[in-house]
């Protein structure tokens, strides 16, 4: 239930940024370990920290992509490894009826994820998509698989005022990890879980 109150937050944070300073997502810039995102209002700066590399068992998500936003997908999953753990004991964890799904929901992480390139972008947008259409159709988890690097925020600044919104948005994402996907695609969840 927290993991999902994380999510409502950020989506409330985007929609902050949205009614504050309006506009879209620009630009994406990579330098080094540097990676630079202009919105149409904001520049935000990111500093890459630990290589990243994972599948993760998507639970919920977002990609709408609010005005400003600095991420192309939100998501809530639960690393493959952790998954693997409840699975021993439970395979059918992640259904809501089954005893292992409160173990699950405790252990469910939430991610904010920036695609460093058009493919991976879509890979992203394509999970979150999937996700909602086999939670409708009563189907299988979507997993994905996930090559990059962790981020932090460097900096924000609002490009007409300069005012510095780092420090806010840095503590916003304090429950979130913030990843740069390099490569993304979706896995089979049966398949990772083994």
């Amino acid at each position: 239930m927290g993991k999902l109150l994380v999510l409502v937050l950020l989506a409330l944070a985007g929609y902050w940024a949205f009614t504050q300073y309006g506009g879209g997502t620009r630009g994406l810039r990579i330098e080094g370990r540097d990676v630079h995102l202009s919105t149409d209002d904001l520049d935000v700066q990111f500093s890459e920290q630990l290589d990243y590399d994972d599948a993760l068992m998507i639970f919920g998500g977002d990609n709408s992509q609010p005005r400003n936003s600095i991420t192309h997908v939100t998501i809530a999953a639960l690393p493959i490894e952790q998954a693997r753990l409840i699975h021993r004991d439970h395979p059918d964890f992640h259904r809501c009826s089954s005893p292992g799904a409160r173990q699950a929901q405790r252990s469910i992480e939430t991610f904010s994820l920036l695609g460093s390139s058009s493919r991976a972008r879509r890979a992203l947008v394509k999970a979150v998509d999937r996700h909602e259409e086999q939670l409708r159709s009563g189907g299988d988890r979507t997993c994905l698989r996930v090559h990059g690097a962790r981020l932090q925020v460097a900096s924000a600044r609002v490009r007409e005022t300069g005012q510095e919104l780092g420090p806010k948005l840095a503590r916003s994402l304090r429950h979130t990890q913030l990843l740069l996907a390099s490569d993304a695609s979706i896995v089979d969840c049966e398949s990772a879980l083994r």
